[in-house]
């Protein structure tokens, strides 16, 4: 199976560009990226014969400011998950404690954490991990 490497730009109003390098002439234009994939494929077909069944690589260009804005939220997102899941521990393990030790409510827990009673009992009911001493 030919595979063919595809270029995706943004150009003027909203638009993008389909270029196939290795293809003189062929191109197409779309309002959305997956139109332009769709279009890409039509325009190819006109080239060569193989179009319908070649595989296409795309590689999208960006301005690259976008690009880095791109990494700053991909960054931004990978810190967001890693709190979020050290915030589940940290509620679970509170809860549980505060219910077992403290002998707490689950009212009292959830007032004193700052959220609803039902997932303050959420936390407290979840199983904790044990400490492996290895």
């Amino acid at each position: 199976m030919k595979t063919y490497k595809v270029t995706l730009e943004p150009i003027e109003d909203g638009y993008w560009l389909a270029t196939v390098p290795s293809v003189q002439g062929c191109l197409t234009q779309a309002p959305t990226i997956s139109k332009v994939k769709r279009r890409i494929r039509d325009a190819l077909s006109l080239f060569v014969k193989d179009a319908e069944t070649a595989e296409l690589k795309f590689d999208v260009k960006l301005p690259k400011d976008f690009l880095k804005e791109l990494e700053q939220f991909e960054v931004a997102a990978r810190e967001a998950r890693n709190a979020g899941a050290m915030y589940q521990k940290f509620a679970e393990r509170l809860s549980r404690r505060a219910h077992k030790e403290l002998r707490l409510s689950v009212r009292e827990t959830a007032e004193l954490m700052g959220v609803s009673p039902q997932r303050a009992h959420q936390w407290a009911a979840r199983p904790g991990k044990k400490a492996s001493n290895g």
